[in-house]
């Protein structure tokens, strides 16, 4: 009897601890990035410059930069990127591929209200910054050389109040 019952209690320990076993799925990670340039240089910049980010939208036209990040609508890391250099490298995790990215800017804070921006370049792969470019990023992709120059004396048009 007690050997009966000793199966019983192994059995029931051996399938409870199945799905435990297994390897998890792996889901590969999903990347965009590029260089921001900043023309002229590092001599160019305002003076009242506390961030500089790159965020990147799922809308075309944004209106207001908390709703989206409240909504899950951008990308960004809040981190801020170096201030006062000629050029930057940046990257941001996508988290949930696919996902078309409609509009990927350079935004500066200038003040201690992380919700307020100010757009300062567009990814536009004719220069023209008021037609941004868009992309579609896949699972396991990143999309590389998502390029933004950056001229403190030619903004581009405001998405959003600052």
């Amino acid at each position: 009897m007690k050997l009966l019952i000793g199966y019983i209690l192994l059995s029931a320990l051996i399938f409870s601890c199945q799905e435990g076993l297994e390897v998890p799925e792996y889901i590969p990670e999903s990347y965009i990035r590029g260089t921001i340039t900043y023309k002229g240089g590092a001599d160019t910049w305002p003076d009242s410059v506390v961030a500089i980010r790159v965020g990147a939208f799922k809308n075309d036209k944004p209106e207001s930069f908390q709703d989206e990040v409240l909504s899950g609508n951008v990308y960004v890391d809040f981190n801020s990127l170096p201030l006062r250099v000629d050029t930057t490298s940046w990257e941001i995790k996508i988290d949930d591929p696919p996902v078309e990215l409609k509009y990927i800017v350079v935004a500066l804070q200038s003040s201690t209200d992380i919700f307020k921006q100010q757009v300062v370049g567009v990814y536009s792969i004719t220069g023209d910054k008021t037609i941004p470019s868009w992309i579609k990023v896949e699972v396991g992709e990143s999309v590389n050389n998502i390029n933004i120059e950056v001229d403190f004396d030619n903004l581009p048009p405001q998405p959003f109040g600052i």
